[in-house]
């Protein structure tokens, strides 16, 4: 099992943003840590590890800065950082944030993704299709809580996707 984890562009900013940023992406991937670290307590015989993705335009120093920042307890799970979206294509699902990588993964893997926006409190999307493709959290504890459902059944999502390629797109 791989869980991806892509987030949107973070620019170079005053410290206090770059720390809010930092902060942010190293919640998520210490969420995605203890995910994976008691899905290989309870599955031994998955590997089990998460895959980075920044964004290129992102400064190289913020990587540096959200991997001091991780604070994942034993075992670890391993991080490694990739440079396409085609290291990924064998991921289980993915993790982003307000980012448009979530359609093309669904689109060319067809495979779950999850768009975690923290900052919302209720997302209304109405019935457009193309968002029914996506799970929206706002929480890291529903985060949490959807990523281990997808983990134990992709295939309702997958169905979903699946279903939206073989329909007409407009």
């Amino acid at each position: 099992m791989e869980i991806l984890y892509a987030p949107a562009l973070r620019e170079q900013q005053d410290i206090i943003h770059a720390n809010c940023q930092c902060g942010y992406d190293s919640q998520i991937l210490e969420t995605l840590c203890n995910i994976c670290n008691t899905q290989n307590n309870l599955e031994e015989t998955l590997p089990h590890k998460i895959l980075y993705l920044p964004h290129p335009k992102t400064p190289k120093n913020y990587h540096n800065i959200i991997f001091k920042a991780l604070n994942c307890p034993p075992p670890p799970t391993p991080i490694k950082t990739i440079k396409s979206l085609k290291q990924a294509k064998n991921s289980t699902l993915l993790v982003t944030d307000a980012s448009n990588i979530a359609l093309a993964f669904s689109l060319f893997y067809q495979k779950p993704s999850i768009i975690h926006l923290p900052a919302f409190t209720n997302i209304e999307l109405g019935e457009d299709r193309l968002y029914s493709l996506f799970s929206f959290t706002t929480s890291f504890q529903d985060l949490q809580r959807t990523i281990i459902e997808i983990l134990k059944n992709p295939t309702p999502k997958e169905e979903k996707i699946t279903d939206f390629l073989q329909r007409d797109l407009l």
